[in-house]
């Protein structure tokens, strides 16, 4: 079980806080524009566009559950690069497709129940990586990613000359979370932590 310091000594705690903070900015900025996206780019009357806010909740708490579920039987680095890449594309099809009725519905589902299952998944990797004995003060740590994408993301859309560049920012920043994935690895001392423990119970077997 790693202390919150010795965590921060490590270069995955590093991989991982930027992994969350990109991996989430995206759907942070679209989930709170899809009414604007909405009415502006899918040309949805208010009312329709505001029933997007409910669709985001619905696919934002499944995400939660089937990425969960997923991540329980299959490795979950590689889902959350696989949830990353979904969004990537997700914002590209959206900057360069004309938004119809179907299509924004589509994408914006696409980008919440990722969005979700980013949420969901990543406790369960800093307990996975770093041990479950600090897990709130481990995970508090890298959650600051995620606050910051927050405070950084309304910056960028106050910035960017239209949507379509909100969407191309969000694409970019996914697909960056989505490739460090790749180069994330589990801390030598967890290895080493796992290999005993299954080399303890086959002796016990």
């Amino acid at each position: 079980d790693f202390t919150m310091v010795e965590m921060m000594k490590t270069k995955t705690c590093y991989l991982l806080w930027a992994m969350f903070g990109l991996g989430t900015m995206g759907g942070l900025l679209v989930i709170g524009l899809a009414k604007d996206i909405g009415v502006e780019l899918a040309n949805l009357d208010t009312d329709v566009a505001t029933n997007s806010v409910t669709m985001i909740a619905l696919f934002n708490a499944a995400g939660r559950l089937g990425w969960g579920a997923i991540s329980d039987r299959f490795d979950r680095i590689k889902v959350i690069a696989i949830m990353a890449f979904i969004t990537s594309g997700c914002m590209v099809m959206m900057s360069i497709v004309s938004l119809n009725h179907i299509t924004f519905f589509v994408f914006l589902a696409g980008i919440a129940a990722c969005f979700g299952g980013t949420i969901s998944v990543f406790p369960t990797v800093i307990g996975e990586f770093f041990g479950i004995k600090n897990l709130g003060a481990n995970y508090g740590v890298v959650f600051q990613a995620y606050g910051l994408a927050a405070l950084v993301g309304p910056v960028i859309v106050a910035n960017a000359g239209s949507l379509q560049e909100t969407f191309v920012f969000s694409a970019i920043v996914a697909l960056i979370a989505g490739i460090l994935a790749l180069f994330v690895k589990k801390p030598l001392k967890q290895i080493v932590l796992d290999n005993y423990t299954e080399l303890e119970l086959k002796e016990r077997v």
